[in-house]
């Protein structure tokens, strides 16, 4: 998939996931779940946490 391709993909699950009552973190963003914090993994382009 090209990157063009890829990001118009994550975009749209963003939208998708954001409406279905979820907060979304990128790579390098710090999030909170279950008490503990974390941080998006480089490898991980997006984490979905069910507010």
């Amino acid at each position: 998939m090209s990157e063009s391709k890829t990001k118009r993909f994550l975009e749209l699950a963003q939208i998708r996931l954001e409406n279905l009552g979820y907060k979304i973190y990128k790579t390098g963003e710090k999030f909170i779940y279950v008490d503990i914090v974390s941080t998006v993994k480089e490898n991980e382009l997006m984490v979905a946490v069910k507010k």
